[in-house]
């Protein structure tokens, strides 16, 4: 026979295992824990936490540890189980930038997966900096250039200088000056020119443009910057016999580049603003957005003029979101809203009588102009009587 313990409530029970054999009795006792499930925990994410908006959460890896009242615990898979498991945003919604989280729900207990939800918008924005947009080069074996050219020079060449057993650029001789013109046909607004006097010619002076150095027997950096861009400028020695080793020439100004923005925290906001306010999904009648009585466009209002600065010049300016915009724009002018200096949805429509009390209530309108038409006959007779 076996006893049957209180197996209700959970802790360790005794099992009594008895059999007779020939008049003789065996007893044997067994110790068992009962135990119930508590919660699980999350032991290993899924294989995929990173996504681009509009995907489904895929829970392919998932792992789980089920906690038990004694606190020991057991290994449980979603691939063995899916049919036990449910998910927040599900796994048939498309997710959003603003989803970082994925809810677990497993036996009545929940727990949460983080997740990174990429932005499926490409969003670019131009930015000038100033650079380098030239340069001419002797620091190696040979001369080297970028965008940037010599187109006339008198008395320079390439040569080795001697003393550093470098390749330079030699304007003048024991005879002549010399100078080089340095050219860029976009222009550029800073030169800096590495160079140095030659040998024991010092002292030595150079001119960039209209600008004149002392020159010392190590290469130096000597720069010189102009208001507004030019395309050419001229280095030039300035006596007989005063020669100048040139090392390179570096040009500065503005280059404009492109960059990708499309995961900063200003896009990621703006898709949040766009899922939640702009309805972009109903298509069928955008005129149905403006109407008062689900505030549709009077909740986009509020939220665009809550959007920093930058992300409302994003959102106006930007080709990216060209879409939303041309519903935002839509909506305010249907509202007689327009943008004003800063960017903010200004109301600078006049309301009638009508506006004010509603269109399709008649009965009040009806009263508020017979009001109007008994003081106007009132005003009159008052000043007949006055005369």
């Amino acid at each position: 026979s076996i006893s049957t313990p209180n197996m209700s409530t959970i802790g360790e029970k005794t099992v009594t295992v008895s059999y007779t054999e020939s008049s003789v009795t065996k007893t044997a006792t067994y110790t068992i824990v009962v135990k119930t499930f508590d919660h699980f925990t999350i032991k290993t994410d899924p294989d995929k936490v990173t996504y681009t908006a509009g995907e489904c959460f895929d829970p392919t890896g998932l792992v789980i540890n089920l906690v038990y009242s004694d606190e020991s615990t057991s290994e449980y898979t979603y691939a063995d189980h899916e049919n036990e498991f449910d998910f927040s945003p599900s796994l048939d919604d498309a997710l959003k930038v603003s989803n970082t989280l994925i809810i677990v729900s497993f036996s009545n207990n929940t727990d949460v997966i983080g997740i990174t939800v990429l932005n499926s918008r490409v969003v670019k924005e131009t930015d000038a900096v100033t650079g380098v947009i030239g340069s001419i080069n002797y620091e190696g074996a040979v001369e080297t250039k970028s965008s940037a050219d010599i187109t006339t020079s008198t008395g320079g060449y390439s040569a080795l200088d001697t003393d550093t057993d470098v390749l330079a650029y030699r304007l003048g001789s024991s005879g002549n000056v010399g100078s080089l013109t340095v050219h860029l046909d976009s222009g550029f607004e800073k030169i800096v020119v590495n160079m140095r006097s030659y040998k024991t010619d010092s002292p030595v002076k150079a001119s960039i443009g209209t600008r004149q150095f002392d020159l010392t027997n190590s290469y130096q950096d000597y720069e010189v910057s102009f208001t507004t861009a030019v395309e050419e400028v001229t280095i030039s020695s300035l006596a007989n016999k005063k020669r100048v080793c040139i090392l390179s020439i570096t040009l500065y100004g503005e280059k404009t580049t492109v960059v990708d923005i499309s995961n900063t925290e200003d896009c990621i906001g703006l898709e949040t603003f766009i899922d939640d306010y702009m309805h972009m999904d109903y298509t069928q009648n955008l005129g149905y957005c403006a109407d008062e009585e689900h505030h549709y466009y009077s909740d986009a209002k509020d939220a665009f003029n809550d959007l920093n600065d930058h992300q409302r010049s994003l959102f106006t300016t930007n080709n990216a979101y060209l879409n939303e915009w041309t519903r935002l724009h839509n909506w305010a002018e249907i509202n007689k809203d327009t943008l004003d200096e800063d960017t903010y949805l200004s109301n600078s429509r006049i309301y009638s009588v009508a506006d004010v009390i509603g269109k399709d209530n008649k009965p009040m309108l009806l009263i508020i102009v017979a009001a109007a038409a008994v003081s106007l006959v009132g005003v009159f007779a008052l000043r007949r009587k006055e005369r």
